[in-house]
């Protein structure tokens, strides 16, 4: 059970970072810049290219058609922050202790619903 758990947490924190880009650009007003809705963002994002590409038999139903839409998601985030890398990277350096927190948090709440 512990493993599945793990597993879970690992899924969401890959796919969460991913599409983090995307949260730091679209949400920028924000002084998180949208970094707690990173995971539900990318999930989101990947779900729905998942399910558009399925529908439209772009994408198998499959773990090849999940990874193709993981890979997109990626490619959507490289080119949100195209041109803002620099930006990006001294934002989470500047804001680590605050990053550190809502992870915390987060796994505090994944775990006590695992569980």
């Amino acid at each position: 059970m512990i493993l599945s758990i793990l597993k879970w947490w690992l899924v969401a924190t890959i796919i969460g970072l991913l599409g983090s880009p995307i949260a730091w650009r679209v949400f920028n007003r924000l002084s998180d810049r949208g970094y707690g809705f990173i995971r539900i963002l990318g999930i989101l994002i990947t779900g729905y290219i998942y399910w558009i590409g399925v529908t439209f038999s772009v994408l198998g139903n499959n773990f090849g058609g999940v990874v193709t839409a993981v890979l997109l998601l990626t490619v959507l985030s490289v080119l949100c922050v195209r041109g803002f890398w620099r930006e990006y990277l001294q934002w989470l350096k500047d804001h680590v202790r605050m990053i550190l927190v809502m992870e915390g948090i987060f796994i505090l709440a994944f775990g006590t619903w695992a569980i």
